[in-house]
């Protein structure tokens, strides 16, 4: 079905830029010692494809360019300039809270005369590495591939295991060495009309894993999943040493009989008061944690670092726990569960207890006990255990979890206009929503709030939220609303929406062109809502109660009038699924009958 639809997009793509030829060697030495060459030409069509004629790389301790060349060619194939590495950029990569010895190097070719021809030349030399950059000729939206081949040239007795897709592999000996080659070629654009994960799923592409590696003269091997984990053991296992007090609070906490569970509670908690997030890449460092020591003496770390003071805390209480590893994000492919290699950019623990798995997000202040949210939910990730690392999937949080409970009070006065308190429960999900009000600046905060609601013209008047309970994942936010013309003339009589403050289609990825419907989460929506109508006002079209149930979820919905007042009552369902192919009919016919309950108008007649 991904394939269906990336034919269709195909179909209607427009091209930004053409890739004549690309060529890319990785030519390996051995466990330390490679260098990647890449020799490509594109024609860029037009300004949207301006971002294919830039050339960017990233540089670290392991990572130099050693060559950079840049031609530029204009419509008559005549040359205009040749740029080398002098006149590029280099510039720190440092986001909040990293601290990184990456660099961006960069070069602009600063040529807008369309349509043109670049050429680049470049080459980059490993001193040191896990894996291989995964090749996918085709990496972008509205971009096509005329021809485009990889080379992997390797020593006959080291080894290397390949994954293709969409591409066949060719294997040859020469000089003592291995060479495998790859080649595609007439690769169309496709539209981005496509979401990014059904377009990189369906792209051709190569990873290339080295069965043994060597980073900072620390030896791994890729050969198993157990191999892999054995090697990230021995860069996180070294002595720690706790500070008098951690000790004497381990002590406490044991001595007065506490049990397990609660023990784990004070000292997360613990933790997450006296530390703070700060990635830490320089050299090994993207894998290798600062010592527990160093953590205690500056109260901060990296994900790694945090989760092995944490680890160690546990192992002084007599508690064991285990690194686990995943790629993290909340939309992000999933790790390839037979493809032993570094898939993984986070770690977080498992703590295992008798009956269930306690899971510690350690980067953040905020989160509760046994609460990860999406950031790691629902995808394979590596359970590290000496000898005996295996991938597993991580937690899933089902729609009976994932709930968003809303109150709202609306007063309309004589002239249409309404006054519109909400109060929202989150739990869950949901919870994640959190971290936006705590972590992002105000400004980002007021806009991102604004887009939460639908009404043709309003003003947020008061905003807070609040967090009852550190060791609950659930969250309470209130907002007042001020909501002008919400009611609107037709003749004699009045119009006015059923007021709905939550509109289900903002939880759902949906594209009618495309045909498809993602729910990566399942949720449960519930909602009550009361409306204060004008006095001299009566519902002339008070709907029935409606209950849909289907294999996809479930919509409940009824009003009732109370003394002047209306009550909307509302429960959504919606189950975790990817609706496409001949399951998007039933699930867009279930969806636009919802749609359609949603967007009912109320008749309002004056009593006089």
């Amino acid at each position: 079905m991904i394939f269906l639809l990336l034919a269709s997009a195909v179909c209607s793509a427009q091209e930004f830029a053409i890739v004549n030829t690309h060529s890319t060697e990785y030519k390996i030495e051995g466990p330390e010692s490679a260098t990647i060459s890449e020799s490509y030409s594109i024609k860029i069509l037009s300004d949207k494809g301006k971002m294919y004629g830039y050339f960017q790389d990233y540089t670290d301790r392991f990572r130099k360019i050693t060559d950079i060349e840049v031609t530029i060619y204009d419509e008559r194939g005549e040359k205009v300039k040749k740029l080398r590495k002098g006149d590029g950029l280099e510039v720190g990569f440092n986001p909040s809270y990293e601290i990184s010895d990456a660099k961006v190097f960069f070069i602009d070719p600063r040529y807008e005369q369309y349509p043109y021809t670049i050429e680049v030349k470049s080459k980059l030399k490993l001193t040191g590495f896990i894996g291989l950059p995964t090749w996918v000729p085709r990496p972008f939206f509205n971009l096509s591939v005329k021809q485009a081949d990889l080379t992997v040239s390797y020593p006959e007795n080291y080894e290397i295991n390949f994954r293709e897709q969409g591409v066949k592999i060719q294997n040859e000996k020469a000089n003592g060495r291995q060479i495998a080659t790859f080649k595609v070629s007439d690769l169309a654009a496709v539209s981005k009309k496509v979401r990014f994960d059904e377009f990189y799923k369906a792209q051709p592409k190569v990873y290339v894993t080295p069965a043994k590696f060597n980073l900072d003269g620390v030896v791994g091997s890729n050969r198993s999943w157990s191999e892999f984990g054995n090697w990230f053991l021995s860069l996180n296992s070294e002595p720690f040493v706790l500070k008098e007090k951690t000790k004497v609070l381990i002590d406490s906490l044991r001595g007065v009989g506490s049990d397990t569970r609660t023990i784990i509670a004070k000292l997360y908690q613990f933790m997450q008061n006296n530390t703070r997030y700060v990635s830490i890449q320089l050299g090994i460092g993207g894998f290798k944690s600062l010592p527990t020591e160093d953590v205690e003496k500056h109260g901060y770390g990296d994900c790694k670092a945090l989760t092995t003071y944490m680890k160690n805390m546990l192992a002084s209480a007599g508690i064991n726990s285990n690194y686990v590893l995943v790629r993290a994000g909340k939309s992000v492919p999933d790790a390839i569960a037979d493809l032993p290699s570094n898939q993984f950019n986070h770690v977080f623990l498992g703590v295992p207890l008798e009956k269930d798995t306690i899971l510690l997000e350690c980067t953040s202040q905020l989160s509760p006990v046994n609460y990860t949210g999406s950031f790691t939910d629902d995808r394979n990730v590596l359970w590290i255990k000496p000898k005996e690392s295996k991938i597993i999937r991580s937690r899933v949080y089902p729609f009976h979890h994932n709930v968003q409970s809303m109150k709202t009070i609306v007063y309309i006065d004589s002239a249409g206009h309404a006054d519109i308190s909400i109060e929202s429960e989150q739990r869950g999900i949901f919870f994640d929503e959190l971290m936006i009000y705590q972590m992002a600046p105000s400004d980002y905060v007021k806009d991102y709030n604004l887009k939460k609601f639908s009404f043709d013209d309003f003003s947020i008047k008061d905003f807070r939220f609040t967090h009852p309970q550190q060791s609950e994942a659930t969250f309470v936010s209130t907002f007042k609303i001020r909501a002008n013309n919400l009611l609107k003339k037709a003749g004699d009589r009045t119009v006015m929406p059923i007021v709905n403050v939550n509109p289900i289609e903002k939880h759902i990825d949906k594209d009618n062109v495309m045909k498809f419907y993602s729910i990566k989460r399942g949720f449960t929506l519930n909602d009550e809502t009361l409306i204060k109508i004008p006095e001299k006002s009566w519902v002339y079209n008070k709907p029935e109660p409606i209950k849909l149930q289907t294999p996809y979820g479930s919509y409940e919905s009824s009003i009732e009038m109370l003394d002047g007042k209306m009550v909307i009552k509302r429960k959504v369902v919606i189950f975790k699924g990817e609706y496409t192919g001949e399951n998007y009919a039933p699930f867009n016919e279930f969806f636009q009958k919802i749609e359609r309950l949603e967007n009912r108008k109320l008749v309002l007649n004056s009593k006089t």
